[in-house]
């Protein structure tokens, strides 16, 4: 192990990438493009990124950015002064954490919704001892 596989061992790990960034919105055929916004990791990655980045202000001199590490590659400063520009470049400039969470909301009501009529579609059946099915919610006759 030479002197390389050290220097790369020290450097800090660059954060995740967003939940947007691993596919480009453009390529996705049209029929599909509502899954992002069913996506509840994704309305919670927003909501905690404007939590977190709304009103921040960055220290953009280099020896504080590389006292923490550098904000961006070999210590050197970030690029990017304030987190009003981090949600900007995230794409989440205009959202609040009181919009993604009703948007978080949206999703489980829909998905409790759908859970809801497809159980009720599909009523249970119970086979009888003499080899007949009952239908749920029908009385047997005495006869």
């Amino acid at each position: 192990m030479g002197r390389g596989w050290a220097q790369r061992a020290r450097r800090p790990a660059s954060p995740p990438p967003s939940p947007g960034a691993y596919v480009n919105p453009g390529s996705v055929p049209r029929p599909l493009r509502w899954v992002p916004r069913a996506s509840l990791i994704k309305h919670a990655f927003e909501g905690l990124a404007v939590n977190e980045f709304r009103g921040l202000t960055f220290d953009p001199t280099p020896a504080a950015a590389g006292a923490r590490g550098g904000g961006g590659r070999d210590g050197a400063p970030g690029d990017l002064p304030d987190g009003a520009a981090v949600l900007a470049r995230l794409g989440y400039a205009e959202s609040t954490v009181g919009g993604t969470a009703v948007a978080q909301a949206r999703v489980l009501a829909f998905n409790a919704w759908t859970a809801l009529a497809l159980l009720r579609a599909r009523e249970p059946r119970y086979a009888l001892a003499d080899g007949t099915v009952e239908e749920s919610g029908e009385e047997e006759e005495d006869a």
